[in-house]
């Protein structure tokens, strides 16, 4: 684990593992929430809630998006230090 680089990578990696995680909490919450038992028609309450949810999991994910890139170019612009 000396490869500056491989490490870099596999801490990206790990955020968006954990990105990927906290989006499905997220969405299991927003469903059991919003629609809990399905039926042939959403009524206009469980609507809105299933638009407002998938309107913050946009949002969640666009702002992590950003955040994981930002993170990677710091580490990509940080100077290493010579071997």
């Amino acid at each position: 684990m000396d490869n500056p680089r491989l490490q870099q990578f596999l801490s990206v990696e790990s955020q968006k593992v954990q990105t990927r995680a906290h989006i499905e909490l997220l969405t299991e919450k927003c469903w059991d929430k919003c629609v809990g038992y399905p039926s042939n028609k959403l009524d206009s309450k469980t609507e809105n809630c299933v638009r407002d949810c998938v309107s913050r999991y946009v949002d969640s994910s666009n702002y992590v998006s950003n955040r994981l890139r930002l993170n990677a170019q710091k580490l990509t612009q940080t100077p290493q230090p010579f071997s």
